[in-house]
């Protein structure tokens, strides 16, 4: 039997204590190690090494390592589209697997070199591993070692909520549900990185546990128990793991004693013990209090969820980043005047539309026709203030608003009305605003993710159709908009051409435009950047000023 020494586990409540979010007037009273009893089943199993990357990653490293092609090489090799092949090589060279040479040939970097080694060395391997079947969820769990299971005692099996024979009763997982596991790995799991190629499964026959920490956490307003479970394989609280134990049960099995602090004393105990109370309440209240007035969720739903997209629209100060995949008359209706509105209260609103996978003239048609819609949209400089961006083969529904506010959700906000008509049933969406920086700002980074290889396609477009004057505008403002000032200058710089004379004069009026739109973001940019890409601008207009100047001299 349990004896009152065992109540706490002070090691083990050093380790978990760190992970535990307790507010006022709740104490630890009892923490034990234990384990809860698995289905174990070990494997022999044939596996592939991918590193986590997919088909086509794998295919642009083994051929960096073979034949070193450039982009458009491998474009003409395997009929992939320009745009996902850049940000296929893109998404390597971020991660340090592969380079281009200065003639644009790509190539392994030592990190890729013993990456690729490895995907030779373990392209088809035979590895014995072990795991085992969650009982409530169904799960498997596949473990580094064999050594990280543990006996089961008496003392488990008496904490237990459950018939340990309902848990060995489950049959061993099938070779389907084994290779779903190595699909879903993280690179916290022992085997990430592995597909499994074939795998012959048994049962094992022997009762193993995983080892966790049962941790009794009392209530002393209500007088109540609650029940935590703490992962030491994984060394955090799992909640699925605390439908194996019922608090009550343990504690009686433990024996466990409460003290009833406010019994058989006198008066004044009694009196500090209800202030005591009557603290633990206030500040129980005051941080719930702290939650509402600094929230950073809001769940909405239905009918409410476009007069708070309405809301924001309207509290938004600086920029505002929409992702939609359809944008659709009778929905952008009820839009355009706030987001006009918005322009000319200095927020910069730009839209990423688009689900089909290609561009077509009529696509593009469309994409005008919505910068049309918007021409009065005007900042207070007096330049556009709204941007449509056709980006294609998306289907995200988002919203960043001054990198401070992230929403996501099923509401389509470019293409559904969404609003509650007398007993008109409404379509069932929702949303999740959250108003979190670090969120927003990340949120944000995706967003130039995927427009960037839009813009690039549009700018192709402008050089080979000039007179297209709002692909370029629209590029070189989202462009500086959104800080990828390099994009820009490298943009304007194709202007000039090898021989640095193709076209001088749209080169001045595309570095006309970006000055113009950098110093309408003045107050938005930080002083020392701006400068350096103001000089930037200056260094590289000068050589094309002086061709301008002599077409002039030799004309007349």
């Amino acid at each position: 039997m349990f004896t009152t020494s065992s109540w706490i586990d002070e090691e083990l409540f050093a380790q978990a204590y760190p992970y535990l979010n307790l507010g006022a007037g709740y104490n630890v009273v009892l923490a034990k190690r234990t384990a809860i009893p698995v289905k174990a089943f070990a494997a022999q199993c044939t596996l592939a090494y991918s590193g986590g990357l997919n088909l086509l990653e794998s295919f642009v490293i083994r051929a960096a390592a073979t034949f070193s092609p450039t982009i458009e090489e491998f474009v003409d090799l395997t009929a992939v589209d320009l745009d996902i092949a850049e940000y296929l090589i893109e998404s390597l060279i971020r991660v340090e697997l592969i380079c281009q040479n200065e003639d644009g040939a790509l190539l392994l970097t030592d990190k890729g070199k013993e990456f690729y080694q490895r995907l030779l060395r373990e392209d088809n391997i035979d590895k014995g591993i072990v795991g085992y079947q969650e009982f409530f969820t169904g799960q498997l769990q596949l473990l580094a070692s064999e050594n990280d299971f543990v006996n089961i005692s008496d003392q488990d099996t008496q904490l237990l909520n459950i018939n340990i024979e309902k848990i060995l009763s489950l049959t061993i997982p099938s070779q389907e549900q084994l290779q779903e596991t190595f699909l879903g790995m993280t690179d916290a799991d022992p085997y990430f990185g592995y597909k499994l190629l074939s795998a012959q499964i048994q049962d094992s026959l022997e009762q193993k546990g995983i080892p966790v920490g049962v941790l009794l956490i009392h209530d002393v307003m209500t007088d109540s128990l609650h029940i935590k479970v703490f992962d030491l394989l994984r060394e955090r609280f799992n909640p699925a793991f605390e439908q194996y134990y019922d608090p009550s049960h343990i504690a009686q099995v433990t024996d466990l004693v409460i003290e009833e602090e406010n019994a058989d004393f006198d008066d004044s105990y009694a009196e500090i013990y209800q202030n005591y109370l009557a603290e633990v309440e206030q500040a129980r209240l005051g941080a719930l209090e702290d939650i509402r007035k600094n929230f950073v969720y809001e769940l909405v739903v239905d009918h409410r969820i476009k007069p708070r997209f309405l809301e924001l629209i309207e509290e938004a100060k600086h920029e505002i980043l929409l992702l939609s995949p359809w944008v659709r008359n009778f929905a952008m209706e009820a839009l355009i005047e706030p987001l006009t509105n918005a322009a000319k209260r200095g927020v910069r609103v730009i839209i990423a539309w688009g689900i089909d996978t290609d561009i077509t003239p009529g696509i593009r048609e469309e994409n005008r026709m919505w910068m049309q819609r918007f021409k009065h949209a005007k900042l207070p400089s007096g330049l556009p203030g709204v941007f449509f961006v056709w980006t294609g083969n998306h289907h995200r529904k988002e919203i960043i608003v001054d990198q401070r506010h992230y929403v996501i959700g099923s509401f389509n906000w470019l293409s559904y009305r969404g609003e509650k008509i007398g007993n008109l049933k409404i379509r069932g969406e929702s949303a999740l605003f959250i108003h979190l920086a670090q969120i927003a700002k990340e949120g944000r980074e995706y967003f130039k993710e995927l427009v960037a290889p839009a813009l690039k396609r549009d700018w192709k477009y402008y050089l080979a159709n000039l007179h297209a004057q709002q692909e370029r505008n629209t590029c070189i403002s989202v462009w500086v908009h959104l800080g990828m000032y390099e994009k820009a200058l490298q943009a304007i710089q194709m202007l000039l051409g090898n021989s640095g004379d193709d076209h001088p004069a749209l080169a001045e009026q595309a570095w006309e435009l970006m000055e113009e739109t950098l110093e309408a973001n003045r107050s938005m940019t930080d002083p020392k950047e701006l400068a350096g890409v103001l000089n930037e601008i200056a260094q590289m207009r000068q050589p094309a000023a002086d061709v301008v100047k002599q077409n002039c001299n030799t004309s007349t």
